[in-house]
């Protein structure tokens, strides 16, 4: 009780402050254990089902989207506007490797981009060049 109190006379810029000074810290915590595995280890350490079938493969893609709250600008609102969801959204790529790690995180678009394009705006693709084949989730 005392907790919604708090909440409820704080000055909404302050919260607006306070949290995104919380998302930098994270951001800048959580960046390191997002790593694009060498080549040699992906291949010593791939799980057996991979092996037999996916040799090759470094890393699984899939675009994600993330329900936000509908921006009062006209511009914004048509950006982030999803077809698929039907609902305001912002849509990243995210990468992991076959043993199941995260290896790639891209920058977030609004919920309009095709899946087509979030990846060919991602810097993924610079990293698939020296590693080999990929993999996408369809759907």
């Amino acid at each position: 009780m005392e907790i919604s109190l708090i909440v409820l006379e704080c000055i909404p810029s302050t919260v607006s402050r306070n949290f995104h000074m919380i998302l930098d810290v994270m951001v800048a915590c959580t960046s390191k254990l997002i790593v694009w595995s060498n080549r040699g280890v992906l291949r010593m350490t791939m799980p057996i089902s991979f092996r037999k079938f996916f040799r090759k493969c470094a890393v699984i893609i899939d675009c994600s989207e993330v329900f936000m709250e509908r921006p009062s600008d006209l511009l914004a609102r048509a950006q982030v506007w999803s077809n698929y969801k039907h609902h305001s959204t912002i849509k990243f790529l995210i990468g992991i490797t076959p043993q199941g790690t995260r290896s790639f995180v891209s920058k977030c678009y609004g919920g309009r981009i095709s899946d087509k394009r979030n990846c060919e705006q991602s810097a993924l693709n610079r990293l698939i060049l020296n590693s080999g084949k990929f993999n996408t989730k369809n759907g």
